[in-house]
Parts: C-alpha cells; sequence; structure tokens
C-alpha cells in the first residue's frame, strides 16, 4: 500500500456550466488546494473532484509539489497551513483564497 501525504497545487477554474460559485457574472478564479495523495497524478485527481463538489471545471493545475516541500522553499499562507492541518481527520482537501477574475469573451483575463 502506498502512503499518502499532503500535496498542494494551484488551480485555475471555471464555474461550471449552470453554477456560479463566485457569485454573478465571475466565471474564473485561481485558488491554492491541499489535499491527501499517494502522487503528483493522485493529488490532481483528488483536487479536480474536490473542486467540482463546489461547482469548477478545473482549467490547469500548476505547481504541483509535496506541501512540506513547498513550506521549506517558499513562503506558503498561514491560514492555508492551519487548515491544512485538518487532513485527514475532519477533510481530505483544504483550498486558500479564491483569487477571481472576470474572463473577456475570447477566454483572457
Amino acid at each position: 500500500m502506498t502512503s499518502k501525504e499532503k500535496w498542494i497545487g494551484t488551480a485555475r477554474v471555471r464555474s461550471a456550466p449552470g453554477k456560479e460559485p463566485l457569485g454573478p457574472g465571475v466565471t474564473s478564479a485561481y485558488v491554492n488546494v491541499v489535499a491527501l495523495a499517494a502522487s503528483a497524478r493522485d493529488f490532481e485527481s483528488a483536487a479536480r473532484e474536490a473542486l467540482a463538489q463546489y461547482g469548477f471545471v478545473v482549467v490547469q493545475l500548476d505547481d504541483v509539489d509535496l506541501l512540506a516541500q513547498r513550506v521549506r522553499s517558499f513562503e506558503v499562507d498561514p491560514v492555508l497551513i492551519k487548515d491544512a492541518e485538518q487532513i485527514p481527520g475532519a477533510t481530505h482537501f483544504v483550498f486558500g483564497s479564491f483569487h477571481s477574475y472576470k474572463e473577456e469573451p475570447s477566454g483572457r483575463a
């Protein structure tokens, strides 16, 4: 059995069709996601499923890394680190702050 660890990545998301999780007229955002996973691929799947539960579709997932390594190398939001302490007890994933934006008709921000 492969052990699971906490992973982090930055997701660019869009509202799923018919959903407005960010509010009326706001369709896109960036958000850091932390989830328990056995590998980077496993994390990507977990992040997509977690965000889908809240009405999002993942457009892109970047900077996927073990949370412990990210904390050693970069500054990570202390609130996100504290929230990640709930994993795996109270939850299997946590989100950082959503940084929303409106997309232009061409699909660009």
